[in-house]
C-alpha cells in the first residue's frame, strides 16, 4: 500500500516522475515479479521511467534476471510498493 511519504509531489499524469528515488517496488518484467528499488528517474521519449536495480531474482518467461542487475522500467511495470 502507498503511503505519503513514498509519494513525490505528484503532478497531472504522465507529466512528471511519481515515485521516489529510494522506495522498494514490486515490478513485471516478461511475466516475472521482482523487488527492485527506484535509483534514479529519466526522461525517454518524453515519459518518465525509473532505473532500478533489482533486490531479488526475477524469474521471467525468457529466464532468470538476476539480482543486482540494474536495467529501467516504466510506470506500467511497477505493481505495489513495499
Amino acid at each position: 500500500m502507498l503511503s505519503i511519504g513514498d509519494i513525490a509531489d505528484i503532478p497531472p499524469p504522465h507529466v512528471g516522475p511519481q515515485y521516489k528515488i529510494g522506495v522498494t517496488i514490486n515490478t513485471t518484467f516478461n511475466h516475472g515479479i521482482c523487488k527492485a528499488e527506484i535509483v534514479g528517474i529519466t526522461n525517454r521519449v518524453g515519459e518518465y521511467t525509473y532505473d532500478v536495480v533489482l533486490l531479488t531474482d526475477c524469474n521471467s518467461r525468457s529466464g532468470v534476471i538476476p539480482a543486482g542487475t540494474r536495467t529501467w522500467v516504466y510506470i506500467e511495470q511497477i505493481t505495489t510498493i513495499s
